[in-house]
């Protein structure tokens, strides 16, 4: 682990960043034998081994896990909007299903603050996403 956290003070980009979700993606990829969402926890149970306090360990980790869900339900109503405007219903774009529209959103979450930022400024840009997903990034954090 890199980073040291603090519960306190903890910038969830900094969790995802040291998950590193692309690299654990990346292996996959490479070879399907690998599971992402198991390379994902692993480095995530890293940082939590760093609160030797329990309770400080499970307000850190409920913290994350807000943000998490926080940040990919903006991006889920930056995604319906775009659709609305553009074809004039929330649902059809970008052509998944409800579950697939939610593993896509927590794969871009898991991709990090650059990529976040750019699919939530420009929807559109979630199609590009949709082959390079291969499980769901929220489970690392339950």
């Amino acid at each position: 682990m890199n980073k040291k956290f603090d519960y306190k003070t903890f910038k969830f980009w900094d969790v995802v960043k040291e998950i590193d979700w692309r690299e654990a993606c990346d292996m996959h990829h490479r070879n399907e034998d690998v599971n992402a969402n198991d390379i994902a926890k692993r480095k995530f149970n890293e940082i939590k081994k760093s609160f030797t306090d329990k309770t400080e360990r499970f307000i850190f980790c409920s913290q994350v896990e807000k943000a998490y869900d926080d940040y990919r339900n903006v991006l889920v109503d930056a995604v319906h909007s775009y659709s609305a405007k553009k074809y004039g219903d929330r649902y059809v774009f970008p052509s998944v299903s409800d579950d697939g529209l939610w593993d896509l959103t927590a794969h871009i979450v898991g991709l990090g603050k650059e990529v976040y930022y750019k699919v939530v400024n420009n929807p559109v840009l979630i199609v590009n996403y949709k082959d390079d997903c291969v499980e769901n990034f929220g489970y690392v954090f339950h």
